[in-house]
């Protein structure tokens, strides 16, 4: 069972959120010439569940080289707005290229799709960083530390330990916490009830079936959040 979810299932994620929230924008993939940004490609061209945008249009930047606004705009139809998913892994790479496209924000109504690696770069918090452009990237959990799931964790966490605990302690009790439930409910194997939601502590997983020419071969945790930052401010859905 993989509760984290695969780039796959990012991919998928991001691809529906444009889909649904912006579906007459021009879509511009931007990737480089690596094999796993192609990748990244191929699942968003080749997702079954979200039909290929209408203004659809993919770049490729060549290994050494970097992102020219004329060759974008020259794909694009500046009558309408534009969203541009960055299919990048580095996190400063994409970082780069989000500071070449915010002068433009405005100007041709951009929002911009990241790839989860992209939740490592501290600038989007900024108030001034990225002016007037919506900039979206998916994530598997959040920790709101003011719920009562977290402040339990925290409170046990600090009397045991002497210390506050980092993310990947919520993270590893709280599957911990769902397995364990599962087990003591359904008993061994409990296979057919992963999808039994009601044990989730601090994330609602979405565990379902992944098949590979129609035959079974493993569980994944589908449940992502949007997370959107749009002048330093943070909102999810």
């Amino acid at each position: 069972t993989i509760l984290q979810p695969r780039l796959v299932s990012h991919i998928e994620k991001l691809h529906k959120h444009i889909n649904v929230h912006y579906p007459e924008d021009n879509v511009v993939f931007i990737h480089h010439d690596k094999a796993t940004e192609k990748n990244a490609l191929n699942y968003f061209k080749q997702d079954l569940l979200n039909p290929l945008p209408g203004k659809f249009a993919e770049m490729e930047i060549k290994e050494g080289g970097t992102l020219d606004i004329r060759s974008l705009i020259k794909k694009i139809d500046t009558t309408y707005g534009t969203s541009i998913v960055l299919g990048l892994l580095d996190p400063d790479m994409t970082y780069q290229y989000l500071k070449i496209l915010s002068p433009y924000a405005k100007r041709f109504g951009l929002k911009v799709y990241c790839m989860p690696t992209s939740e490592a770069i501290k600038a989007f918090s900024k108030t001034d960083e990225f002016p007037g452009m919506p900039i979206y990237h998916t994530t598997s959990y959040i920790i709101d530390k003011i719920t009562p799931a977290s402040m339990y964790i925290n409170r046990q966490y600090k009397k045991l330990m002497g210390s506050a605990p980092a993310d990947i302690v919520y993270k590893g009790f709280e599957s911990l916490y769902f397995f364990a439930h599962l087990m003591k409910k359904y008993g061994v194997p409990f296979n057919e009830k992963i999808g039994d939601n009601s044990y989730t502590f601090l994330t609602p997983y979405k565990i379902v079936t992944v098949k590979e020419k129609g035959v079974a071969r493993f569980y994944e945790n589908k449940f992502l959040y949007i997370i959107r930052y749009e002048d330093g401010i943070m909102n999810y859905e």
